[in-house]
């Protein structure tokens, strides 16, 4: 095929999925590094020529590796940074911060994604036809993956953030030599295929440590630092522990104080490597934002809040900062130029003036959904304890969720919940639907209209609210 636009880098990348034809992700041949080798060696092995720093994690790994890659380049250093999923815009798993640049993160130029794919399909011909030597074709990721590696050399790129898609040990991202590796907040997750313990879990996050290089690391549970700590002794890594905890958020344009943290976190691997973080370069990455990470958004009258939040934790800190986000909302710009999700809470900004000061007032919802291995009971025991309305939906797409386990589980919380905010469930495939039901929402427990709504569980299902 022709690739003449990034549509067609799209059609080129994606050109192997179809879902009976894809391998199971049980099945260890998808995650084994052995694969991604042999492509990068198709295409004369381009990660070799980049400086890399490796982040895994359960949370916080996208904005610890945002807030690194904008400290990165304020040292005048061209960074390139990869991350999955993409919420909006496939440019945002592989993005550019640029010191000459207006925001600490962009997208690459057009031409500079299409010249990467043509040099990979000019390596490697149609993948489709590709067999690694296991006989299956690479995957997509396998395949995001390498062209990340394609363009960062292509685009002369130095310095790489690389942020693991799933676990790490087995992830195709761990064939690279990283200069220092980031392990964010872990906890359970995945756990049909990382394991039901959070120290194996821990160990498979820790794959990514590398012989003799540096490890940074956000102190968690006594289990997880005690797996971190006899990995890097292991391995012979020096182990950098940070835990800062503060309530001062105001500079950071995302909100929460994992966001704080995870800010100290990217400050401290900065610093290790030679980079001079002071505050006019703390200042440049203050701005920073990304999609459905606390973002707002307008509905007709109501003020959405799009979260990500996939975990127990995540899910427990994103209520918490509900009020914080809404009581902070400034219209501002985010990464994807192409919508302005903003302009209609500029151009309503009047309305909302008198409602965000009594904000916690008012009844609030979420619409809920997520990936058929994370911990629905975990997270839907945490929701029915802080809104009034939860909306439970479904995910469409290459990650779906699965709808009949979670109405049953929900059976299961509710009978179990010995305190519950929530006075109405909802429960529709379709997340207009959903928003329509809330809308016209009769509940003699609820007087007056919801003012938030909370869209959260899984980037995909932020995706799919946007249009994604």
């Amino acid at each position: 095929m022709l690739i003449e636009s990034f549509e067609d880098v799209v059609r080129y990348l994606d050109g192997t999925y179809s879902p009976s034809a894809m391998p199971s992700i049980k099945d260890t041949r998808t995650y084994r590094l052995s694969r991604e080798r042999e492509l990068l060696k198709l295409l004369h092995n381009p990660e070799k020529e980049l400086k890399c720093i490796h982040v895994a994690g359960s949370k916080g790994k996208g904005t610890t590796s945002a807030y690194l890659a904008s400290l990165i380049s304020g040292g005048k250093a061209k960074v390139g940074l990869y991350m999955s999923p993409h919420v909006y815009d496939y440019r945002e798993r592989w993005m550019l911060s640029d010191p000459k640049g207006e925001t600490p993160i962009s997208f690459f130029k057009d031409e500079d994604y299409i010249k990467a794919a043509c040099i990979m399909q000019s390596f490697l011909g149609d993948h489709k036809k590709l067999k690694l030597k296991d006989g299956i074709s690479p995957t997509q990721f396998e395949l995001y993956t390498a062209y990340a590696f394609v363009l960062f050399k292509y685009a002369k790129i130095k310095v790489a953030v690389i942020e693991t898609g799933l676990g790490g040990r087995l992830d195709a991202t761990n064939v690279i030599q990283s200069s220092a590796c980031v392990l964010t907040h872990i906890e359970k997750e995945h756990t049909d295929i990382l394991g039901d313990d959070i120290k194996e879990i821990t160990r498979e996050k820790c794959g990514i440590i590398k012989s003799g290089v540096p490890v940074f690391a956000l102190k968690g549970s006594d289990e997880v630092n005690s797996v971190i700590e006899k990995e890097c002794e292991k391995m012979g890594s020096q182990l950098f522990f940070c835990d800062h905890k503060t309530t001062d958020l105001s500079p950071l344009a995302i909100k929460g104080d994992s966001a704080y943290t995870d800010f100290h976190l990217a400050v401290t691997v900065a610093e290790h490597l030679g980079i001079k973080c002071d505050e006019k370069n703390k200042c440049r990455t203050y701005p920073l934002t990304l999609p459905a990470r606390g973002e707002v958004t307008l509905e007709k009258d109501r003020i959405v809040i799009l979260d990500g939040a996939h975990t127990v934790d995540s899910i427990k800190e994103l209520c918490k900062n509900v009020t914080t986000i809404v009581q902070n909302i400034r219209p501002h710009d985010t990464i994807n130029k192409q919508k302005d999700w903003y302009s209609s809470l500029e151009n309503n900004a009047e309305n909302f003036r008198t409602v965000i000061p009594l904000i916690d007032k008012y009844p609030r919802a979420v619409i809920f959904s997520c990936l058929e291995n994370k911990d629905f009971i975990g997270m839907f025991d945490v929701l029915i304890k802080e809104f009034d309305v939860i909306a439970l939906t479904s995910i469409d797409g290459y990650k779906k969720s699965n709808m009949k386990k979670i109405v049953a589980e929900t059976e299961i919380v509710l009978n179990k919940a010995k305190q519950r905010r929530v006075k109405k469930i909802i429960i529709d495939d379709d997340i207009e639907e959903c928003l329509a039901k809330i809308e016209s929402l009769e509940c003699p427990d609820i007087k007056d209209s919801v003012k938030v709504i909370v869209i959260t569980g899984s980037f995909y299902l932020c995706s799919s609210f946007m249009g994604g």
